[in-house]
């Protein structure tokens, strides 16, 4: 299906950075996930993110325990099996479940509705709505927007690209309130009745 955004709410970013990383699986060209680290690290109150995965190398664990410690909350959506069939993502992502409620980072798993007050163009079949954005907002000013899944597959093997933008309270506000709105259609990871 393809979306109508119909709000036209439009923003410009006047503190931007482009980030790519260079062809190649080697470290010095990992750069995303660098700036991603470093970003998230310089979190000051809050940060609201969205994955379609949510699968944490031992690094990316560490990195938000780090950022629980200093009191910062921390909110990311991602998909529930209910709204991926990629099992597998979903499976890994419950491995680490313990090592998430222990840094107190709360992970909201999507449940597959279709978002409020969104036009659907149908081209498909399935009743299933899913996340894919890859997007984050930090102290309700800074945004990331990307192609990095927060997974090993994007951390290690693909070439991502990232798009900061600092400074921008009103386009983090509009990003929020999107998020939000999946958000209401989700459970927590750490409900005991929570249907993964």
């Amino acid at each position: 299906a393809v979306l109508l955004d119909q709000s036209n709410f439009k923003s410009i970013c006047h503190d931007i950075a482009f980030i790519s990383d260079s062809p190649g699986v080697q470290l010095e060209n990992r750069q995303v996930y660098r700036h991603i680290e470093k970003f998230l690290d310089q979190a000051t109150s809050e940060v609201v993110g969205e994955s379609p995965y949510f699968v944490l190398r031992s690094d990316g664990m560490n990195l938000l325990d780090q950022i629980s410690k200093k009191g910062i909350q921390q909110t990311y959506l991602t998909n529930s099996l209910r709204s991926t069939d990629a099992f597998y993502t979903v499976s890994a992502m419950i491995a680490a479940i313990n090592d998430l409620q222990n840094a107190g980072v709360k992970v909201q798993l999507y449940n597959g509705q279709k978002p409020e007050n969104l036009n659907q163009l149908s081209i498909g079949t399935s009743e299933r709505w899913g996340i894919h954005s890859k997007r984050a907002v930090v102290d309700k000013k800074h945004i990331l927007i990307g192609t990095y899944n927060v997974d090993p597959r994007s951390a290690n093997l693909n070439s991502e690209v990232l798009i900061i933008c600092r400074n921008n309270p009103e386009l983090a506000t509009h990003m929020i309130k999107s998020i939000q709105s999946r958000i209401a259609h989700s459970w927590p990871l750490f409900d005991v009745a929570s249907p993964i």
